[in-house]
């Protein structure tokens, strides 16, 4: 590679990093929340790499931009490296049994990772490959220079441009796109009012249960978790509070796979994940049904929709709203 435009790649790898980086710095959740979300080592998890993964991404991008030579060529390989590690922690992700949800650029982007999300890190594996093609192009001896020397210093060649920035517009795109479907936190009003479906799940006894008749005597709360769900372990407070405050409800956790009980909340099982898929639920999510026979709130996803539910249901329903 020559020319002023091949240095796109490696600007478009620097705006990338530098937003993951913001983002995460922007983020409320633990650091670690991601990375324990991706099923990553416990070790790492707990280290202190994830509170110091934004600043390792924001020196890259200032490498990418200025190092000439070989800090160019190191960066370089650095970001190819870590562009083909993300490609496959998302491959894993997105062939996981369960959704597995990630906010990989921070409060920029969140929601459950997909093929789609593999395909925008496989376009940034691509440009980081060609990245490091620009900073092995110089001539004998000769050290290429930085890239924002070339910047300012150089003309650009119009189709190399041109196809680099439809490269750009590419990733740009997947990066925008790439996690929001569907968006961890929805409420929707589409099930209020209708009758409870007749779906089983495995009640805390062994035995399976429909949720009209879970519902008979009293009304429910099923709130849908995930095991080694960063965001459900953040919702888990609210309904634990909920549950101790508000006896004349009860409250279960609904999940595809067994869990630890946790906060002496009861666990019902639903292996072929019926109730998510019914509801429209992402984990955490919630949803009320009472004993006649009909839904009366919800559903809706996301730690803080969950948390606002539970106070809604206790204001209305019981009266307790503090």
């Amino acid at each position: 590679m020559s020319g002023t435009w091949s240095v796109v790649p490696a600007l478009l790898l620097a705006a990338v990093f530098a937003a993951s980086a913001i983002g995460k710095l922007r983020d409320t959740r633990p650091a670690a929340a991601s990375f324990e979300a991706l099923g990553l080592p416990a070790a790492l998890t707990r280290s202190f790499v994830p509170a110091a993964w934004p600043m390792v991404e924001l020196l890259l991008a200032a490498a990418l931009l200025l190092a000439p030579g070989s800090g160019y060529a190191g960066s370089a390989a650095l970001a190819v490296v870590l562009c083909a590690a993300y490609l496959l922690v998302v491959i894993r992700a997105a062939r996981a049994p369960q959704p597995v949800s990630c906010r990989c650029f921070g409060a920029l982007t969140s929601g459950v990772i997909g093929w789609h999300t593999a395909a925008r890190n496989a376009l940034l594996l691509g440009a980081a490959v060609l990245t490091f093609t620009d900073s092995r192009s110089g001539a004998g001896s000769e050290a290429v220079a930085s890239v924002s020397s070339r910047i300012a210093s150089g003309s650009g060649e119009t189709w190399g441009w041109l196809g680099m920035v439809v490269l750009a517009v590419l990733v740009a795109v997947g990066v925008m796109l790439g996690d929001t479907a569907p968006h961890p936190e929805r409420r929707s009003t589409e099930w209020t009012g209708r009758p409870i479906p007749r779906l089983s799940v495995t009640g805390t006894d062994g035995r399976p249960v429909t949720l009209r008749d879970l519902a008979l005597t009293r009304a429910h709360v099923l709130v849908y978790v995930m095991p080694g769900c960063p965001s459900c372990r953040e919702a888990l407070p609210a309904v634990a509070e909920f549950a101790a405050r508000t006896p004349e409800i009860a409250v279960h956790l609904v999940s595809a796979a067994p869990l630890t009980q946790p906060a002496g909340i009861p666990v019902l099982l639903d292996p072929a994940d019926l109730v998510a898929q019914v509801f429209h639920l992402s984990a955490p999510g919630a949803v009320v049904l009472g004993t006649d026979g009909l839904v009366v709130a919800g559903p809706v996803s996301g730690p803080d929709a969950v948390a606002r539910l539970m106070h809604e249901v206790r204001t209305v329903l019981v009266g307790g709203g503090d």
